[in-house]
């Protein structure tokens, strides 16, 4: 996020392109980015300019509860669309139009000018940094696993995964989640990938895993939409580690267009004064997160860029 990470929710796989066309305040948009001449910004002025004249901005999410995902009702939702919404109404954007995606397919969707921003609660590691830019984190997190009860494998770490000579781990494509376990030693041939929480999940309902692993607020909230008795949750007795050997708590942000470094930085203002004000713990409240869950004030995009 894990962020990825679903980084997920109870609509992605039968979502589609009707419930695309419904949201609003985010209404969801299929794909493709404002016709040239639509805009009622100047030629030549940058996306922020852009995204003010048309009053619309467009949010690419991968329906990954609680970071980003559309309601039963069809809204667009979640701590990081909450988050823009609040930003977007200080500069008089009122809409935004939801884009459904795969986690995986966010970075590319945001290269190809599919929607203006990434709002899916997207982790910031060094490879995506070289793609993309992020804004400056918002929220920071650890990870968790899910597993069968009574954890019969008594998994509690990812070392714990990779010295067991079985032990199967799982996640969905395009989360960091499969970098900390290739950090760990967990064998290729024991790593399973899946599309998104469901299949996650119904991947350790059927035992083709024996741990699922995301952040602390996915794995809650896949387990409470499955509702299985026979899943629990397992805090981690200690934190996966990176490729530098610390402790790899992640740090969750926006993703921006490289060539919008005026959208970014003015959303990085933006941010600065409402984590200062405390008004950022309180939007992101409703989705689970607490005042410790804010991402420091001194931890900034080029700081987690680095790794």
């Amino acid at each position: 996020m894990g962020r990825g990470l679903l980084h997920r929710g109870f609509l992605k796989q039968g979502l589609g392109l009707g419930l695309l066309a419904t949201i609003a305040l985010g209404a969801c948009s299929p794909s493709g980015a404002p016709s040239a001449g639509t805009s009622g910004a100047p030629a030549g002025q940058g996306a922020l300019a852009r995204i003010t004249a048309d009053k619309v901005v467009r949010v690419g999410f991968a329906n990954e509860a609680p970071y980003g995902f559309a309601s039963p009702e069809g809204k667009l939702t979640g701590e990081a669309p909450e988050v823009l919404r609040a930003y977007f109404k200080s500069i008089g954007v009122e809409t935004l139009e939801g884009v459904l995606t795969d986690f995986g397919s966010l970075i590319p969707g945001l290269q190809a000018n599919r929607f203006d921003v990434v709002g899916a609660g997207m982790f910031i590691r060094p490879a995506r940094c070289e793609q993309i830019a992020f804004g400056d984190p918002d929220y920071r997190i650890g990870e968790a696993f899910a597993v069968k009860k009574g954890n019969p494998l008594n998994l509690h770490t990812l070392k714990d995964v990779a010295a067991s000579s079985t032990a199967k781990f799982g996640s969905f494509t395009g989360t960091v989640e499969f970098e900390y376990a290739d950090t760990a030693g967990v064998p290729k041939d024991r790593q399973v990938v899946f599309p998104d929480g469901p299949t996650l999940m119904a991947g350790l309902q059927a035992g083709r895993i024996d741990v699922a692993m995301l952040t602390t607020l996915s794995i809650r909230d896949l387990l409470q939409k499955t509702a299985d008795p026979n899943l629990e949750y397992v805090a981690l007795d200690e934190q996966p580690v990176g490729k530098d050997g610390k402790p790899a708590i992640g740090y969750g942000a926006m993703g921006f267009r490289k060539e919008d470094n005026d959208l970014r930085d003015s959303y990085n203002a933006w941010l600065a004064k409402v984590k200062a004000s405390g008004e950022l713990a309180t939007i992101i409240k409703p989705f689970g997160f607490t005042a410790e869950d804010v991402a420091p004030a001194d931890v900034k995009a080029a700081t987690a860029c680095a790794g």
